[in-house]
């Protein structure tokens, strides 16, 4: 389950269960990891988040795919494009 924890000065937070096996990485879930993943974005005047990039992941090559598929996920308010917005995305069991 994602869930959007908090929306402060333009940074969110998004939180992945362990239950939502979409979006939990197979292979960290097997190896029992946990983390997050900062990613950097911009949100177009349709409010779609495009031209991603990772800011900061712990630990790496779990999961930057499954935190920019999550960002991908989420509705921006049309009508205000934006750049270099932060999201950070925890993945917890």
């Amino acid at each position: 389950m994602i869930k959007i924890l908090a929306l402060l000065v333009g940074l969110l937070s998004l939180s992945c269960n362990a239950a939502d096996s979409a979006s939990y990485p197979l292979r960290a879930w097997q190896l029992g990891k946990t983390g997050s993943v900062t990613v950097k974005f911009d949100v177009d005047k349709n409010g779609v988040a495009e031209n991603f990039r990772i800011v900061e992941s712990s630990p790496k090559g779990f999961f930057e795919r499954s935190a920019i598929n999550a960002v991908k996920a989420q509705k921006f308010q049309p009508g205000k494009p934006d750049k270099d917005r932060e999201l950070t995305v925890k993945f917890e069991k």
